[in-house]
């Protein structure tokens, strides 16, 4: 974790499973109120393995407990581009400010912009 010109920046590796989404993100929100910053990118393109649609639905709608100006990047590879439409879609639904990428410059330039 690294803060770079007001983004908080956390590159994930290891395997992914729906509890370590869930540990990531109460750590992202940890490092944010301790830090006071709002943006975070989350590059997840070292990550091995993916949890599934649902377990992310469920994740987002009924397990994330705060709301608030939380603005979300998330880097990751190219080959997982066809789940990304419905991960910002859930988010949004859920009331966070979440966008998938697959490259750093764009992530970085999103959490700068409004």
């Amino acid at each position: 974790t690294s803060v770079n010109d007001g983004i908080i920046e956390m590159v994930v590796t290891g395997e992914l499973k729906i509890n370590s989404v869930e540990k990531i993100l109460n750590e992202i929100i940890v490092i944010q109120k301790s830090m006071n910053i709002e943006n975070r990118l989350v590059d997840v393109r070292k990550l091995k393995g993916r949890p599934t649609k649902l377990e992310i639905y469920y994740f987002i709608i009924k397990r994330i407990s705060v709301r608030s100006t939380l603005k979300i990047a998330f880097v990751d590879l190219p080959i997982n581009a066809k789940t990304a439409s419905f991960h910002e879609s859930s988010a949004l639904n859920a009331g966070l400010l979440f966008k998938w990428f697959t490259g750093i410059r764009a992530a970085r330039a999103w959490l700068k912009s409004e």
